[in-house]
């Protein structure tokens, strides 16, 4: 069902967007603050994210997957500020063995302590490695896992420090679209299971995120 803009007050959306064997891959969440983001916030939203990325989120992914943009849109009007920031050097991850296809990924849950559609959020994971799996390459190792919500995690608190909050933006109730996006507070990542997941369209030729 085809909508026009939506608004999500004092919300603003952040990309992570990576080159996986050629082929764009994102990761997007959302998050809040008291006022809506001016463009010196949304600067300094994408700063807290990429100082994250360079310290910690790099080690989530291959060696062969790169960050290329952090792209951080204000979501009050159609006309908010918006930053598409190019890394000057795309960053490398640091993860150890060798990079699965491009559709395997390992799905988080951005909890947020509520029940219902309007309050879930998930995090497919970008740029898997064998060194990530475990003794069957079909789940998680029980070791990388932890590892990686803990440094999920410190994305959450790097971005408080920051002044935003992460939250999960619901844009539907009972099949209808809301006038405005309803945020919720993300508490944490947490895992559901350590089951290996797919997202197709990160194959080459079927999408780009």
């Amino acid at each position: 069902m085809a909508h026009g803009f939506i608004p999500v007050p004092n919300c603003a959306s952040v990309e992570l967007i990576y080159s996986v064997n050629g082929v764009v891959a994102e990761n997007q969440f959302h998050v809040k603050k008291g006022s809506p983001y001016s463009a010196s916030d949304i600067v300094t939203l994408r700063t807290a994210v990429d100082n994250w990325d360079s310290a910690t989120g790099k080690q989530i992914r291959s060696s062969t997957v790169t960050l290329v943009r952090i792209r951080c849109k204000a979501l009050d009007s159609a006309g908010s500020p918006m930053e598409d920031y190019a890394l000057p050097t795309p960053r490398p991850g640091t993860q150890a063995g060798n990079l699965w296809p491009g559709n395997v990924t390992w799905c988080v849950k951005k909890s947020t302590g509520l029940t219902g559609r309007s309050f879930r959020g998930r995090w497919y994971i970008v740029g898997l490695t064998t060194g990530s799996t475990g003794t069957t390459a079909n789940q998680m190792s029980t070791v990388s896992g932890p590892f990686f919500l803990t440094w999920l995690n410190t994305l959450i608190t790097n971005l408080a420090t920051a002044g935003s909050t992460m939250v999960v933006v619901s844009y539907r109730t009972g099949h209808a679209y809301r006038s405005a996006g309803l945020p919720t507070t993300v508490t944490g990542f947490v895992a559901v299971d350590y089951n290996m997941d797919s997202m197709r369209k990160r194959l080459t030729g079927r999408g780009s995120t």
